[in-house]
């Protein structure tokens, strides 16, 4: 082992009588070499320091960074918990979403017990938080500074659709009049339906479901998103045994109609339609039609707008059609009915401008989004009606023409001012006592004001919020004709299907 001692003996420098270091530099250099390279000693080099020294200052900055960082982000976890706190400004609608967001959760002693008031709770906070619309534009805003511009990209709609059955027989063709020929019920549609709950699923599980299937499966193209239709045994096995079953309640009373308004994606190309991967939503009416009763009266309307596709029959921005593809439904109906319609040329046109509905923002993030207007016809005989809201009875306007100044997102609520529980329309220019229930998603908003010159009575109710049971207000008002109306993307998802059977049974 080398000992310090010896190395420093070794180097004590010779003096000689002039007090001079007698020892050469020579000496010293064999002295050195003669040591162990193992024991050698390091010398420091003179330019060594410096660079230490700096990157002592290196690591210094480097931590004061980290620190700023975790203090910096610390504050803006800091800020976020106070701006959640804003109880006062937490928003009540989603104009990006087009519904009504979570309301505060009721709390129970059950509710508390079993964890559920909490979740809710945790729903609640998350859907209504102050900046959660502005955070989410200013996600796209940044997207489109980077110039993505993507054509033909498809948005989710990783579903694994159900095979649509193929009965022999089918009634796949509808008679002249354009009410579809339909079988004699079947015991499957009933049997398909047995787990469900007397009881309607809840309104927030249902409108929960009902976002997701919309926003599932945009085919983004040309500057406008197309929604693709998924098939669901389930769903639709529940929504046959609905109508069925309000078909048999009102046996007598009323007459059933079943119309539904196809996912847009019929505008597209039958072939690209095939290469999204969605289904067939022809076939889905037909089997639907082999399994209604035969007092269910279900409109195909596909071919109807399929021939006017070159018209301005959807919105580019928003799973809704326009009032004019509602129209072409309209006429469907009067010439299953047997009455003469009231043509578009017939009524007042209204521009009520510049619309952004569903898809916006996520047509937006790709590129340029085609602009969308929401064109509306006034009925003739009033634009007057009436509905409830916590116990007081408001009147507004059918097709509000006020909706011009509105902000872009909410102008679709123009039409009978958007979706109400119940509203109820006296049409005075008629007097025959005619009525109808238009039972409806939001596909029926730009459908209603089109029935109002057909007419002296016409109800309307949302299925999705109301508490009547359907079957009943029908026989107590004493209503004529009864129109099931709604998207095939909602009216065929299990927990709308589901309410809806609750809602007739």
């Amino acid at each position: 082992m080398y000992d310090p001692s010896e190395y420093t003996s070794r180097f004590d420098p010779i003096v000689d009588g002039s007090g001079k270091a007698g020892q050469s530099e020579r000496s010293v250099q064999l002295n050195v070499q003669d040591l162990d390279p193992a024991e050698q000693p390091r010398v420091q080099q003179p330019a060594e320091a410096p660079r230490m020294r700096r990157a002592q200052r290196f690591r210094e900055r480097i931590t004061r960074w980290r620190m700023a960082g975790v203090a910096a982000w610390g504050a803006v976890m800091v800020l976020g918990a106070l701006i959640g706190l804003l109880f006062f400004a937490r928003p009540v609608t989603s104009a990006v979403e087009m519904r009504n967001l979570t309301t505060f959760p009721q709390i129970t002693a059950e509710s508390f017990f079993d964890g559920s008031f909490f979740t809710d709770l945790s729903l609640w906070y998350a859907d209504t938080y102050p900046l959660r619309e502005p955070m989410v534009a200013a996600d796209h805003a940044i997207d489109s500074l980077f110039g993505v511009t993507v054509n033909g990209a498809m948005v989710g709609g990783n579903v694994r659709a159900d095979e649509i059955p193929v009965d022999e027989g089918s009634a796949s063709s509808g008679s002249e009049d354009g009410v579809e020929a339909s079988s004699e019920p079947s015991s499957d549609a009933s049997s398909s339906a047995v787990s469900v709950a007397a009881n309607p699923p809840d309104e927030r599980i249902v409108a929960e479901d009902i976002q997701a299937n919309i926003m599932d499966g945009i085919y983004v193209k040309d500057g406008a998103g197309y929604s693709v239709y998924y098939y669901d045994q389930e769903a639709a096995d529940t929504y046959i045994a609905a109508m069925n079953k309000a078909a048999e309640r009102l046996d007598g009373v009323s007459t059933v109609y079943s119309i539904m308004s196809p996912a847009n994606s019929i505008m597209l190309d039958e072939e690209e339609e095939k290469i999204l991967g969605g289904s067939d939503q022809k076939e889905t009416l037909a089997y639907l039609n082999s399994r209604f009763d035969s007092r269910v009266k279900s409109i195909d309307i596909i071919d109807d707008l399929a021939a006017h596709h070159d018209e301005y029959l959807y919105f580019y921005s928003d799973h809704h059609w326009t009032q004019k593809g509602a129209y072409y439904a309209y006429l469907a109906f009067c010439k299953a009915k047997g009455i003469k319609p009231v043509t578009l040329e017939e009524r007042t046109f209204q521009d009520l401008g510049e619309f952004r509905g569903t898809y916006y923002d996520t047509v937006a993030s790709m590129g340029n989004v085609r602009p969308d207007t929401v064109e509306a016809y006034l009925p003739n005989g009033t634009n007057e009606l009436t509905y409830d809201e916590y116990g007081e009875v408001i009147t507004a306007a059918i097709v509000d023409t006020g909706a011009a100044e509105w902000d872009p997102p909410y102008k679709y609520s123009a039409f009978i001012q958007g979706d109400q529980v119940l509203e109820t329309i006296h049409n005075p220019a008629i007097t025959d006592g005619s009525s109808c229930l238009l039972v409806k998603d939001s596909y029926g908003c730009a459908f209603a004001p089109l029935l109002v010159d057909s007419y002296e009575h016409l109800y309307i109710i949302d299925f999705r919020y109301t508490d009547e049971n359907i079957c009943d207000f029908a026989k107590a008002n004493n209503v004529q004709d009864v129109i099931f109306m709604t998207g095939m993307k909602i009216g065929l998802t299990r927990t709308v299907a589901e309410t809806l059977l609750a809602e007739v049974s």
